[in-house]
């Protein structure tokens, strides 16, 4: 079957030209953030007729769109990040910012929020001696809650008084004064209310104590260390809880505890995710609002981690949960609504796969739609009337090309007898000589996932290729006991995990699991990577018709500080024992206090390690093709750029955000050495 070239690598590397598309309060507005000939802007479309208007367009070079929602009616708070160079890193800006800016709906009286840093030098819990690195120096400012009933203010946390604890401040979206509401708390990062705008609960991780130099004790009145929260009684004060039990962290750093997702209307209840009481696996919970014990699961997978968001509306509270589940979007509070969602999609192109916005009466929903391959559209519902509107295409020249490709939920046996999970892509179009592969590894699921499409594997099966995407060992979203399973022994879980599938796929007739390329993006790049490098199932050290393709920059939208995983993981900051085998004379040398000694070889052992599955970063014979910044390079043998490249591969060294040219260029180079590896059976010649 000869390949798809007609079929642009740019199609499949575009930014969505619409996209977090959110309806007004009053319901008669609606905003998208729209992309087009190399500009990202929120555009406002008033329902009622007349042309869309841009409210904001920033320079793309140094701040990027990343969501707006609606404060009032007729005024916007829109989060951009910023990024800033570096003065010991690379020659493009890599540290990054999350700021704040107010606009009306029309583009007028642009206000930027809390733009200034903190008023004193950052200190961590309070304490002026060195810090013990912690993720949150860059921390986002946060809107927290968009007060209805008082449309001039917002909710705001921000790290101003100290870092990295936040504090809470009503803030003016007209003249941008800040007034505090609550100051920070030991160990508290994410703040919540509930519907009525009170302050609730605050969650965090708290890691000082008997770590303090030079004390050497817990400081006076300050927390246990590990995963902490904070609850309002009966008098709104806030008190300590101990939420042990709702975590179960991966990872020395994990942050833990409940991921707080709303509360009911009344305000007595809350819902979160939690591990509870030692689960391998997170799920959704209803909660008293005032200790946090767990009442009831609402949402639970046998197999899977629940990443879920909460569906509601000011008039209605919280009716449901979207949660990009197999089979199960939606797990629903309210029988009215699952019922009109039902009848809506009836009369859709597709499945609807997420709720996106909810107008304040809940009457006007906005609501994503999507074959799961090539198409992504968005619609507003009228409830009321079971009136329908298009709202517009995610990736219009995708949809264009029709479905090339075809989906299957698919498992896999390993050789120590588990039954793993496969996502498969197979060409529409086959001949009768099984595929090659490409396997996609990606480390960075994201709760809003179900509302964002993964075009790579269709580009990639457009090709000609069969594209597996196994939930090996090592990936996340599987249970903790998954990720860090593939995590230990360098990966090794990872690679036979990746074996065991490739060979499968040979034995059941549907790809060539024996040429096979692998690629991934940011963390999915460093899992293809490892993945690689383990020896064919024949023992030979013939490493033809193998090769890799890394995209080093991460995808924006999940470098945002995540609840579950603020720190670096376990491969790039091990919480195994690697580092025994990488650096045991760090491990090994210590003064008489015990404490590590290291010298430069030893720092520069740890980087190494840290940053990349190469033992002493060794070429490992097949060709890697790396992007960092600027054109990709595919490197066929060792050398120092192949080694500075490597480096490049980590989570936040490069950030980019889907659709940028340089994807696209990435899709062509990837297309080009697969071509040059797998070579006829794709289609190729």
């Amino acid at each position: 079957m000869p390949a798809s070239a007609d079929i642009a690598p740019a199609h499949f590397g575009n930014a969505p030209a619409v996209d977090h598309v959110r309806i007004s309060p009053a319901g008669d507005r609606v905003l998208a953030i729209a992309s087009g000939e190399d500009k990202r802007g929120v555009a406002v479309i008033d329902l009622a007729g007349g042309p869309p208007k841009v409210a904001l367009q920033p320079e793309p070079a140094r701040r990027h769109l990343d969501a707006c929602d609606w404060a009032s009616n007729d005024r916007l708070v829109c989060s951009t990040f910023v990024f800033q160079n570096h003065s010991d890193g690379p020659p493009y800006p890599r540290r990054r910012k999350l700021r704040l800016v107010a606009v009306d709906h029309d583009g007028r009286n642009p206000l930027a929020l809390l733009s200034r840093g903190p008023r004193e030098a950052p200190k961590m819990a309070g304490v002026a001696t060195p810090p013990v690195r912690h993720p949150y120096e860059d921390l986002e400012h946060e809107v927290i809650h968009y007060l209805p009933w008082d449309p001039d203010h917002v909710l705001v946390r921000a790290p101003r008084e100290t870092d990295a604890y936040t504090t809470v401040y009503r803030v003016h979206t007209r003249n941008g004064t800040a007034e505090k509401v609550a100051s920070f708390e030991f160990g508290i990062t994410f703040w919540h209310a509930d519907w009525q705008g009170r302050l609730r609960v605050g969650t965090g991780w708290y890691e000082y104590g008997s770590a303090l130099p030079p004390i050497g004790g817990r400081r006076p009145n300050e927390p246990w260390v590990g995963p902490t929260a904070v609850a309002a009684d009966a008098t709104g004060k806030h008190r300590r809880l101990d939420v042990s039990n709702l975590s179960a962290p991966i990872g020395a750093h994990d942050l833990a505890g409940p991921n707080i997702l709303g509360f009911s209307k009344d305000g007595a209840r809350v819902y979160y995710e939690a591990r509870v009481n030692g689960a391998d696996r997170t799920a959704v919970w209803e909660a008293n609002a005032r200790t946090l014990a767990p009442l009831r699961q609402v949402v639970a997978d046998p197999e899977r981690d629940v990443r879920a968001m909460a569906i509601g509306g000011q008039e209605c509270g919280i009716v449901g949960f979207m949660h990009p589940l197999p089979g199960r979007p939606f797990t629903w509070l309210s029988a009215a609504f699952a019922r009109d969602i039902a009848a809506a999609e009836a009369h859709l192109p597709a499945d609807v796969v997420a709720v996106t916005s909810v107008s304040a009466n809940c009457h006007r929903l906005v609501l994503a739609v999507s074959d799961q391959r090539s198409r992504k559209s968005f619609h507003l519902l009228d409830r009321s009337t079971g009136a329908l509107q298009n709202l517009g295409e995610q990736f219009p020249l995708t949809a264009r090309e029709g479905s090339r490709s075809e989906r299957r939920n698919l498992r896999f046996p390993t050789r120590d007898g588990l039954d793993l999970p496969m996502t498969l892509t197979l060409p529409a179009e086959r001949t009768m000589k099984p595929p090659p592969v490409v396997v996609l590894l990606d480390g960075t699921p994201g709760p809003d996932s179900a509302s964002a499409l993964n075009t790579w594997p269709h580009f990639f099966a457009s090709r000609g290729y069969a594209v597996a995407q196994p939930a090996a060992r090592g990936t996340r979203g599987y249970g903790a006991a998954h990720a860090i399973d593939g995590l230990r022994h360098g990966g090794a879980k990872l690679q036979a995990d990746v074996a065991d599938a490739l060979a499968w796929l040979s034995t059941a007739g549907l790809a060539d699991g024996r040429r096979a390329c692998f690629a991934g993006r940011g963390r999915g790049g460093h899992l293809a990577l490892a993945a690689a490098l383990e020896e064919p199932a024949n023992g030979s050290a013939d490493m033809e018709g193998r090769c890799v393709a890394v995209y080093g920059p991460r995808n924006i939208r999940y470098t945002k500080r995540d609840h579950h995983s603020p720190y670096r993981d376990c491969w790039l900051y091990p919480c195994n024992d690697r580092t025994r085998w990488e650096a045991p004379h760090y491990i090994q040398r210590r003064d008489s206090a015990g404490t590590p000694q290291r010298s430069n070889a030893d720092e520069d052992a740890l980087f190494d390690m840290r940053h990349s599955p190469l033992a002493a970063m060794r070429h490992p014979g097949f060709p890697i093709l790396i992007k960092g910044d600027g054109k990709g390079r595919v490197h066929k043998e060792g050398s120092r750029r192949f080694r500075r490249d490597v480096r490049e591969i980590q989570v936040f060294e490069r950030i980019a955000p889907v659709g940028t040219d340089a994807e696209a260029e990435f899709l062509a180079e990837a297309d080009t050495l697969f071509a040059e590896v797998l070579g006829a059976a794709s289609g190729h010649q």
